[in-house]
């Protein structure tokens, strides 16, 4: 596995113009919308006493947006990291898209991994889990 920088070609599909489009409208929509009165409950919990995966994740998205990293990674780490990655990927695209530069893939070489990339994930969201119910969110 590894990353390569390819030429745009008009039979290429432009994930650049896709997710700069929609990270551009879901940005300006976190900054625009109140989050700090969404009240909804998670439904996870009220049934199992226990947090879901995303629970903090509208905290986590309030300490961001007021610039607060340290808030943000204590409310629930993986949407924290999750919402950098994808402010980093929308301003990558965007400049990709406005200067016309090749683009960032990655290449797949060997046939295990993608199962390796899907064990990581579903890694990572459980230990997200467990420490969001060892710090009892």
């Amino acid at each position: 596995m590894h990353f390569r920088l390819v030429e745009m070609s008009p039979d290429r599909l432009d994930h650049e113009r896709i997710w700069g489009g929609i990270g551009l409208v879901v940005g300006l929509g976190v900054l625009v919308f109140p989050l700090g009165r969404v009240t909804v409950r998670c439904v996870f919990k009220a049934l199992t006493g226990w947090p879901c995966p995303t629970c903090g994740m509208t905290r986590s998205l309030i300490h961001l947006r007021q610039l607060d990293l340290v808030g943000a990674f204590l409310a629930n780490p993986l949407i924290a990291t999750f919402a950098l990655f994808a402010i980093a990927y929308v301003l990558y695209a965007w400049v990709a898209i406005l200067f016309g530069t090749r683009r960032i893939r990655l290449v797949v070489t060997r046939s295990w991994e993608p199962t390796l990339l899907r064990v990581l994930a579903v890694a990572v969201v459980l230990g997200n889990w467990i420490y969001l119910i060892a710090v009892g969110r």
